[in-house]
């Protein structure tokens, strides 16, 4: 079982392979700005990886604004540039409204 050469399997990896997320510039500043607050960037670096993931699940996604950026809500305003903070925070409510789909998820978002 040395060599793995069923087509059905290869496709089957190239498709579960790890996906490159890749971070609006606004996400990597904001993921910058809490580097030195390892609870905060550990919850941010959470949120963001799953918001801009290509196949992003949006009722984690919304869990884990909950978990984290609302709890977390008094850092992002004490910030210098909070109001930057907070439009990078709603860019992500934004990118996850537009992936759902399930009306359930709608409902939670206020659609």
């Amino acid at each position: 079982m040395d060599n793995l050469d069923s087509k059905a399997l290869s496709a089957n990896l190239a498709v579960t392979k790890p996906a490159q997320i890749v971070l609006t510039s606004e996400a990597e500043w904001l993921l910058s700005v809490t580097a030195d607050h390892f609870g905060i960037h550990q919850r941010l670096s959470e949120l963001l990886g799953e918001v801009y993931h290509p196949y992003m699940k949006p009722s984690l996604a919304l869990k884990l604004m909950r978990k984290g950026i609302l709890g977390d809500l008094w850092f992002l305003v004490s910030l210098a540039d909070s109001g930057r903070a907070l439009r990078a925070i709603f860019a992500c409510y934004l990118e996850i409204a537009a992936g759902v789909k399930e009306e359930n998820v709608a409902r939670i978002l206020g659609g």
